[in-house]
């Protein structure tokens, strides 16, 4: 047992962490980028490092894209209760839009760090 936490610590204090493009990649990413590696074998082609990575790249933003859309058409719905002038349709939509803008560029930014 002892033999195992020595090993534990070697790894999670001395191994350093698997980079594409400059970029650190998480344990979710890792296992994405294998299982693509591990597809394109099967299939009897040579894995592309870099299709890939842009294939993976592309599912991430696509996944984060619908998951921020959900959240504004969620937080939207919540606020547009009964009726409402034009204008205070608009002025919502435009509050609304902005936060979106805002949750989109913060959660692509720290999402460029897996």
């Amino acid at each position: 047992m002892e033999q195992i936490i020595v090993l534990r610590k070697k790894v999670m204090n001395h191994m350093k962490a698997k980079m594409i493009n400059g970029q650190p990649m998480s344990g979710e990413l890792w296992i994405a980028l294998v299982e693509q590696y591990l597809g394109a074998l099967n299939n009897g082609t040579v894995p592309s490092i870099e299709s890939s990575w842009t294939y993976i790249c592309q599912n991430k933003g696509r996944e984060l894209f619908e998951k921020l859309k959900a959240d504004f058409e969620a937080s939207l719905a919540k606020d547009v209760t009964g009726p409402m002038s034009e204008a205070d349709l608009l002025q919502c939509f435009e509050f609304h839009s902005e936060k979106f803008k805002t949750d989109l560029t913060a959660d692509f930014a720290s999402e460029s760090e897996f």
